[in-house]
């Protein structure tokens, strides 16, 4: 919890938003899953990825947490 703490916040966000990235990817070559892994964000792919993903209702928020993530990242504030 400590090395949690000590990380800055632009590091936590990119952190939990890799995370959601590897927990929603359709698998290897999808560009949430190269996100996921590299780091690499093709903000266009990732949130045409997004719009079709399907979970339960009760993940919902985490897909959406990640649209934003994207969206205020690539400049594309919208």
């Amino acid at each position: 919890m400590q090395t949690m703490l000590a990380l800055d916040r632009d590091v936590l966000q990119v952190a939990f938003a890799r995370t959601v990235a590897g927990m929603l990817h359709d698998g290897p070559g999808t560009a949430l899953e190269r996100f996921a892994v590299t780091g690499d964000l093709d903000a266009e792919a990732i949130l045409d990825e997004l719009d079709r993903v399907e979970v339960p209702f009760e993940e919902e928020a985490w897909v959406d947490a990640l649209a934003r993530f994207v969206l205020f990242t690539s400049g594309e504030r919208s």
